[in-house]
């Protein structure tokens, strides 16, 4: 199980429908049931497990360093392995085409991007935590194009919000991997500007994060509620978002081992996390 990443299947399922049921501008538009948002839902976990499979088969020299207690399902049963992620994609491009060619083609691009991402891009600075944050933005923005029916502003911002937290999550994973990724022959951003480099990246990208975040709640979020909602909104944004966005600020600063990079994964998690479930205020 831990080789399709539950939980992560989980954000991606939560971004989707949250985005579906609570950014809707006219809930009498909204169909509870919708066949064509659970098949769409379904297959983008689909596609994104099949990505983690495959990514971890691409990642075997660097996890013997990285992850030396956790056996890849490859290692486990190569036949198990190629099933799994042959029966994933095809499923997932199958529910893609239910729903409509257009995400049919989408999906089938994506699908093009991970397997590039996991033999090429991820090896390379910048562009390949650029392409995971994208994703994960248009995960979000895939629902609007398709329903039509989301408050289109929100939309933006969420996707933004997804696309900005994974691209933090992504350079402190470098940092948590350097190892690894180094001996493995990758030019991660944490390997091509040194640790000290990465660091400092995380720390700007965080402020610009911080920045933007407190401006948004302050002149566009909080305002939109009656109290006491508002102040329940915005006690909220204060200690679930904006709160850990300053501890990663401090912690990156420091930071050295594996260790504390992994921290700071765990609770860019949390902030990714805690952002989804703002949707519900909407």
């Amino acid at each position: 199980m831990r080789a399709i990443r539950p939980l992560n299947l989980l954000v991606v399922a939560a971004l989707q429908l949250f985005t579906y049921y609570f950014l809707t501008i006219d809930t009498a538009q909204r169909n509870i049931v919708d066949p064509r948002l659970w098949f769409m839902v379904i297959a983008s976990v689909l596609l994104t497990a099949a990505g983690y499979i495959f990514n971890d088969y691409c990642d075997t020299k660097a996890d013997e360093i990285n992850r030396p207690n956790r056996l890849g399902l490859h290692q486990r049963s190569i036949t198990l392995f190629w099933l799994m992620y042959v029966v994933f994609t095809l499923m997932s491009l199958f529910l893609a085409w239910l729903v409509s060619t257009e995400l049919l083609l989408i999906y089938s691009g994506l699908t093009g991007i991970l397997v590039g991402y996991s033999l090429w891009l991820k090896r390379l600075p910048v562009i390949g935590n650029v392409v995971v944050s994208a994703i994960a933005g248009l995960s979000v923005y895939l629902i609007y194009r398709v329903f039509q029916i989301q408050y289109y502003p929100l939309v933006v911002f969420y996707a933004a919000f997804a696309s900005i937290t994974t691209y933090i999550r992504e350079l402190a994973k470098d940092l948590e991997d350097y190892s690894g990724d180094k001996a493995a022959g990758y030019a991660t951003s944490a390997i091509v500007m040194g640790i000290r480099g990465a660091r400092l990246l995380i720390v700007y990208v965080t402020v610009f994060a911080l920045v933007s975040l407190i401006q948004i709640a302050v002149q566009w979020f909080i305002p939109q509620f009656q109290e006491p909602l508002k102040w329940i909104v915005a006690v909220y944004y204060g200690l679930c978002m904006i709160a850990p966005l300053i501890w990663i600020l401090f912690k990156a600063h420091k930071s050295t081992s594996q260790d504390d990079f992994a921290q700071l994964s765990a609770v860019l998690k949390y902030v990714m996390i805690t952002g989804i479930l703002s949707m519900l205020f909407f």
